[in-house]
């Protein structure tokens, strides 16, 4: 997990927003296949997405207690976080993760492959 975030380097990974001294914010680690149903995948660095603590509060209210899977992650970003995409390059931001969740949850869910 600390890979994970030196390697965002400040910068949530979900909407592109650089954490400053005049934007102070802090950064959460979101297991995309949630670790207590996938432990295979609890270190795999594709299984970790660093994001800004709101997003991260703001899933995890949404999905309750359920676990979560990459899928859950995207269709929480089109249902409660579609007014952070709504530029061209927010836009393609969005676009370049969706891919990334898809291909996370079609290599890995329903098996173990780790």
């Amino acid at each position: 997990m600390r890979r994970a975030k030196s390697h965002a380097n400040g910068t949530c990974q979900v909407s592109g927003v650089r954490r400053t001294p005049a934007n102070p914010f802090e950064l959460d680690v979101h297991h995309l296949f949630d670790r207590a149903e996938r432990p295979d995948l609890a270190d795999f660095y594709d299984n970790l997405l660093v994001m800004h603590e709101d997003i991260h509060d703001g899933f995890h209210s949404w999905r309750r207690t359920k676990p979560c899977e990459p899928r859950h992650f995207a269709e929480y970003l089109t249902v409660a976080e579609s007014h952070r995409f709504t530029t061209p390059a927010k836009e393609r931001r969005l676009h370049r993760l969706m891919i990334r969740l898809a291909r996370l949850q079609h290599d890995f869910e329903n098996h173990f492959r780790y």
